[in-house]
């Protein structure tokens, strides 16, 4: 088993091919800025059904035919084995303008980690996607896919992605949750730097938490 590290990445993901396809996502972007007036832990604001947040991932390694990846963890088998890939990543808030939500920085403050496997399907642009983790000390666990959107665009070298996972087993008061996320990928596994340069690896996630009544 072989493994990837870096010292420090702000971003991850590439696929170029199947390989790097079932381990981008994570896929797995993510970063921690509340947009709810509570936070899992806080009291919500009157009323408040759910908490949701802003995320970026930045994957920090990678573990090709990872024996952590197994059917029986991520619920799904593998299209092909060789192409089961297992990926770390720290969760990231991010800061924003109030007057138009734009943002201003991508990696404000660490708001937790996720540890995902990609699998491969029948179809080259889909895969299967499994992360446990946990997100503001809170644990997360979900089952979803990853689909490839468009590759060299906007342009040659970078691959977008777009991925979902079904949250369960949240903690109480929560019943349930959804993340989706934006992502980007290019030649840079391991690298906050994009190849080529001047994009924000790897996803960039909503998170919603859903409260019971």
């Amino acid at each position: 088993m072989h493994t990837i590290k870096s010292n420090r990445v702000d971003t991850p993901i590439t696929l170029r091919s199947a390989a790097s396809l079932s381990a981008l996502l994570i896929a797995t972007v993510l970063s921690g800025c509340a947009t709810s007036n509570a936070g899992p832990g806080e009291a919500p604001a009157a009323g408040a059904r759910e908490d949701i947040f802003i995320l970026r991932s930045l994957r920090e390694e990678r573990t090709p035919k990872s024996t952590w990846c197994t059917a029986e963890r991520a619920g799904f088998a593998p299209f092909n084995s060789e192409f089961m890939q297992d990926d770390r990543f720290t969760m990231w808030s991010v800061q924003v303008q109030a007057r138009d939500g734009r943002v201003t920085d991508t990696r404000a403050g660490q708001a937790g980690n996720l540890r995902a496997c990609f699998g491969q399907t029948p179809d080259p642009k889909l895969v299967n996607f499994y992360a446990e983790g946990q997100i503001g000390g809170m644990p997360v666990v979900g089952n979803g896919e990853c689909l490839r959107v468009q590759p060299d665009h906007p342009e040659k070298g970078i691959t977008t992605y777009r991925c979902h996972l079904t949250l369960r087993g949240l903690p109480s008061p929560y019943v349930g949750g959804l993340l989706t996320t934006n992502s980007l990928v290019s030649a840079a596994i391991l690298s906050g730097d994009s190849d080529p340069a001047g994009y924000v690896q790897t996803s960039i996630a909503t998170i919603r938490l859903w409260r019971s009544k």
